[in-house]
């Protein structure tokens, strides 16, 4: 069976193997709960890697944040329009649309279609959730993209989002992204590759195609290092030119690691034995923290 989000990547002169497992972009704590082969697989990997380095996607942030804001929704929408966006805003998400920009246009869209916050959603998406682990582990930590690919693709479909979509209704969104978590729950790769189709081949292409090339790359040259643990979005990995299929092309054998034993969210423990630790001198009158035993 495909029903798997993670899979085991070998051959072509890897003396360990290497994971691949896809990710979906929510907080959602349905989608959190992961066969204790995800967790083993990090453990038994030596570095970990994701769509963009963690440090990079700050760095973005900030330089963003230099470049200045874009043009303010009221001066893009007309008066009526924006006085209903107004209404909405303050009675579905407490926001006051007076400051908001074209370019958060989009970003309230995905707030509009996702799940309702709810106090136990988890902290952070799943990606960066799995990377906090990693990262507790001492892992060495890789990106498969440049920020700058990234940005350019999502600036013109962020430039290109018309406002008045967020007037609108959105339940059709809303039932696409619950039905799309009972399909990433089940694991089913095919299904999630067919509702993340995207119109037009030349759009395909630009946001899915071209970027799993990328990654498939990057992650052939990662992994003659040392074996990694992949986390990328569930929509890159099946299909022809997804990454899975890549990566077979390129003579690495991968197969699907399955599991039926699911651990609840937040549920897992790491006994790091590299934890920091505070040495104390007090003849001097310092203390100082370290990783590793003192």
């Amino acid at each position: 069976s495909t029903n798997s989000l993670l899979w085991s990547i070998s051959g072509n002169g890897l003396k360990k193997p290497s994971f691949i497992f896809g990710t979906i972009h929510l907080q959602d704590k349905r989608v959190f709960h992961f066969t204790d082969s995800v967790y083993y697989s990090i453990q038994a990997t030596e570095g970990f890697a994701l769509e963009i380095h963690p440090d990079s996607m700050l760095m973005n942030m900030f330089l963003n944040e230099e470049k200045g804001k874009a043009l303010p929704l009221k001066e893009v929408m007309n008066k009526k329009d924006f006085e209903k966006l107004k209404g909405k805003l303050k009675k579905e998400l407490k926001l006051d649309p007076e400051e908001l920009t074209v370019k958060d246009a989009y970003s309230l869209k995905q707030k509009f279609i996702r799940p309702e916050a709810s106090e136990d959603d988890m902290p952070s998406i799943v990606d960066l959730y799995l990377y906090s682990i990693a990262r507790d582990q001492g892992k060495s930590i890789a990106g498969l993209e440049k920020i700058s690919d990234q940005t350019e693709i999502f600036d013109n479909i962020e430039e290109e989002f018309d406002p008045k979509e967020l007037i609108r209704d959105h339940t059709l969104e809303k039932n696409f992204v619950e039905r799309m978590i009972e399909i990433y729950v089940n694991q089913e790769l095919d299904k999630i590759m067919q509702m993340q189709r995207i119109p037009g081949e030349q759009e395909e292409d630009l946001i899915l195609n071209k970027r799993n090339r990328v990654m498939a790359d990057k992650m052939d040259s990662l992994m003659h290092s040392i074996p990694y643990f992949v986390a990328v979005g569930a929509a890159h990995l099946p299909g022809p030119k997804g990454i899975i299929e890549l990566l077979r092309q390129k003579g690495y054998t991968v197969q699907p690691v399955h599991s039926d034993r699911k651990l609840p969210a937040g549920s897992y423990q790491y006994k790091n034995e590299n934890a920091w630790q505070e040495f104390t001198d007090r003849l001097n009158g310092y203390s100082i923290s370290m990783p590793g035993k003192v």
